[in-house]
C-alpha cells in the first residue's frame, strides 16, 4: 500500500513517538468521516488497516517512552562494487536492527530538500518519494535501494537514517559511476608547424577524474620536450623540431573501458632555404637567343617563385622562366625569389645574362679542346708522309725489280749498268728491311 502523506507528516525529519501518533490518529478520523459519507466497504477496509497501524506504532512509541534511544552506525553494502554508466546497483544495509519503523534514502545529504524515497517497515508498508526521486528508484526489502540506468550525475555520496522506537540509526556511501567512453576528438586533426615555435594538441575527453589520458607517437620515440596541462588532457610540443613530426593519438581510458582519439599529422613547416638557378654567374648570351632559367629551392610547403629584372617584378610565378632576348635591353640582372607561403620567409638566387653580337661570336673551345686538336692535326700529317715514303720506296723497287727479270738493262760505257743494278738490290734491301 502507498501512503500519501503532507510534507509535515513526512518522518524525514525525525518527528517525536507522539506527534506520529497524533498524525496517524488524523489520519484514521479523517477516512473515517470520509467512509460514513460515501459507506463503500474498501473505505472501510482501508479505515480499520490505518486503524490497526497506528495502533501499533502508537504502542510502540508509548512503550518506548522513558526509554534510553539506542544510535546505530549502519554499513552499506554496495552491489556490483564498480558502477558502471548504464547498469544497476544495489544499496543494501549490512545490520538491520529488528525494532526500526521506517528508512530514509537521500541524494548528498539528509535534508528534506534531499530525500529519495520513505520506505515504511513491516508492520507498515509501503513506500513515499521525495524530491530527489527520478524514477529509477526503488526501495526494496530490508530498506535497500535500488537505482536503474545509471547516469553519471548519480555519482556522489548516498545517506540512509532510520528510525523506531528508542532506536536511529544512520550510515552513508559513495558511488562513482564509470562513465563508457567515447572515441576521444583530437585537435587539430591536421597541421604544419612553424621551425622552432610551441605547439598545443588538445584531447577531448571526459573530465571525470576516474578517466586517464595516455598519448603515443606513431612508431618514433616519444618527444621528451613536452608539457601537460589539466590531467594530461592538453600537450604542448616546446621548440618544435622535425623529430618532433609525425602522428600522434590520444586514449582515455577508466576501469570500465578504453578509447583512442583520431589521429593529429603534425608537419614541420620550414624553408625556403638556399635558393638555386640551373645556372650562375655571368652568362653570356647571343643577341636573339632564347635563354631559360629555372629555380629551386627545398621549402615545406612548397616555395613560390616571383622573378625580377634589375630588381624590377617580371611576370610569371613559376619556378621557369622564358627568355627571348630580342632587344640589347635585355641585358641585366636576373633573380628569383623564393617564398615559404605558410611561414613568409624568403630567399633568392641572381645571374648577369651579357649579350653579344652574333657575327662577332667566336666559337670558344677549351685549352683541353684545342690542345686535343692541335697534336690529332700533327700525328695525322706525319701519318701521311710515312705512308707516302713506303708507298714510293715499294714502286721504286718494283719498277727495278721488273727491268731486270725482263732483262732490259741499258748498256753504258763503263760499269754504268751494273752500278745501277747494284744500287736497286740496295734499295730493295733497305726497303725490305724498314718494311720488316
Amino acid at each position: 500500500m502507498e501512503l500519501q502523506m503532507w510534507d509535515e507528516l513526512n518522518p524525514s525529519v525525525f518527528l517525536p513517538p507522539l506527534q506520529i501518533l497524533k498524525h496517524f490518529l488524523f489520519l484514521f478520523l479523517l477516512f473515517s468521516v470520509i467512509c460514513c459519507l460515501r459507506r463503500e466497504r474498501a473505505c472501510f477496509f482501508l479505515q480499520y488497516s490505518i486503524g490497526f497501524q497506528a495502533f501499533i506504532l502508537g504502542s510502540s512509541f508509548l512503550l518506548a517512552q522513558g526509554q534510553t534511544t539506542i544510535f546505530y552506525d549502519i554499513s552499506i553494502l554496495t552491489n556490483p562494487p564498480e558502477t558502471l554508466e548504464g547498469r544497476t546497483v544495489n544499496l543494501s544495509l549490512k545490520h538491520k536492527p529488528a525494532n526500526f519503523a521506517f528508512c530514509n534514502w537521500y541524494r548528498a545529504l539528509d535534508t528534506k530538500e534531499h530525500v529519495i524515497v520513505t520506505h515504511y517497515l513491516p508492520p507498515l508498508a509501503g513506500n513515499t518519494t521525495g524530491p530527489s526521486y527520478t524514477g529509477r528508484e526503488v526501495a526494496g526489502f530490508g530498506c535497500s535501494l535500488l537505482i536503474q540506468k545509471l547516469t553519471l550525475n548519480d555519482s556522489g555520496d548516498y545517506v540512509v537514517t532510520m528510525n523506531g522506537p528508542s532506536v536511529q540509526g544512520k550510515g552513508n556511501v559513495k558511488i562513482q559511476v564509470l562513465e563508457k567512453l567515447s572515441k576521444p576528438i583530437l585537435r587539430p586533426s591536421e597541421s604544419l608547424v612553424p621551425e622552432n615555435t610551441r605547439f598545443t594538441l588538445n584531447c577531448s575527453t571526459s573530465n571525470s577524474s576516474t578517466v586517464s589520458v595516455t598519448w603515443s607517437k606513431d612508431t618514433k620515440p616519444f618527444p621528451t620536450n613536452v608539457e601537460f596541462d589539466h590531467g594530461k588532457r592538453i600537450l604542448t610540443l616546446r621548440n618544435f623540431q622535425q623529430s618532433d613530426a609525425g602522428k600522434y593519438t590520444c586514449t582515455a581510458q577508466n576501469l570500465f573501458s578504453a578509447a583512442t582519439s583520431n589521429p593529429s599529422i603534425l608537419t614541420l613547416a620550414y624553408g625556403p632555404r638556399s635558393a638555386q638557378l640551373n645556372q650562375s654567374g655571368i652568362i653570356v648570351q647571343p643577341l636573339g637567343s632564347e635563354l631559360v632559367l629555372q629555380c629551386s629551392a627545398e621549402s615545406v610547403p612548397p616555395a613560390t617563385f616571383e622573378w625580377f629584372f634589375n630588381n624590377t617584378v617580371k611576370n610569371g610565378t613559376d619556378d621557369t622562366l622564358n627568355l627571348h632576348l630580342k632587344d640589347w635591353g635585355e641585358e641585366g640582372n636576373y633573380s628569383c625569389q623564393a617564398t615559404n607561403p605558410f611561414t613568409k620567409r624568403t630567399t633568392s638566387a641572381s645571374v648577369y645574362v651579357k649579350l653579344t653580337d652574333e657575327s662577332a661570336i667566336q666559337p670558344r673551345m677549351s685549352v683541353a679542346v684545342i690542345a686535343g686538336t692541335t697534336i690529332g692535326s700533327v700525328a695525322g700529317v706525319m701519318l701521311c708522309v710515312i705512308v707516302v715514303y713506303l708507298l714510293w720506296t715499294k714502286a721504286s723497287c718494283w719498277k727495278a725489280e721488273q727491268q731486270v727479270s725482263n732483262g732490259n738493262i741499258p748498256s753504258a760505257p763503263g760499269h754504268n749498268q751494273l752500278d745501277k743494278l747494284e744500287d736497286a738490290n740496295k734499295r730493295r734491301t733497305i726497303s725490305s728491311q724498314k718494311v720488316t
